[in-house]
């Protein structure tokens, strides 16, 4: 699976500490998002909690590093804003 920035930025959104989202939510938004396999998913979550300095799955793709460094900063209400437009773009397709 080719991943997408917008896919990236959604898996950065799970992933972010302090979002509160169920495991039934998380898997709606994997199949709006049209990220095949929970495993990928889950992989890409390691990817961002190995940027954050918790984590050791260290092999991730450049585009993963620049979501990270393109969001890290931002607030939660801020993140949740985007992940909601990345979403609803989404559920129009």
């Amino acid at each position: 699976m080719t991943w997408t920035k917008e896919q990236d930025i959604i898996t950065f959104y799970l992933y972010r500490p302090g979002i509160k989202i169920s495991s039934a939510k998380a898997e709606e938004i994997r199949k709006t998002m049209q990220i095949e396999k929970k495993t990928s998913l889950r992989r890409r979550i390691d990817n961002f909690k190995y940027l954050d300095g918790i984590g050791t799955q260290s092999h991730f793709v450049q585009m993963t590093k620049e979501v990270f460094d393109e969001h890290k900063n931002l607030s939660l209400e801020e993140l949740e804003q985007l992940a909601s437009k990345i979403l609803s773009d989404h559920s129009r397709r």
